[in-house]
């Protein structure tokens, strides 16, 4: 089994945003697209607006980083996975 280990940086918004929209994230995306690492994760508790998930798909590509965006739902799923919740 081969492991192959990346560096990763994530973007966080909890509750305290119920939309995540294009100027709550902007900062966080022109950061990360500079930094030394393979795949940016988007990690979010509301709503993701497709304004700001189109901008931080094309950034990571213009930028050849690999991305994942974390809804709620999977959010939930992962959590009770790693019996984090139940």
């Amino acid at each position: 089994m081969n492991v192959i280990l990346r560096n990763s940086a994530f973007v966080i918004k909890g509750k305290g945003y119920p939309k995540v929209n294009l100027d709550s994230i902007a900062s966080n995306i022109l950061k990360d697209v500079e930094l030394p690492v393979d795949i940016i994760f988007l990690i979010h508790t509301g709503i993701l607006l497709d304004e700001a998930q189109e901008k931080f798909i094309r950034q990571c590509n213009l930028n050849k980083k690999m991305y994942c965006i974390i809804g709620p739902r999977e959010l939930t799923k992962l959590l009770i996975a790693y019996k984090k919740i139940s």
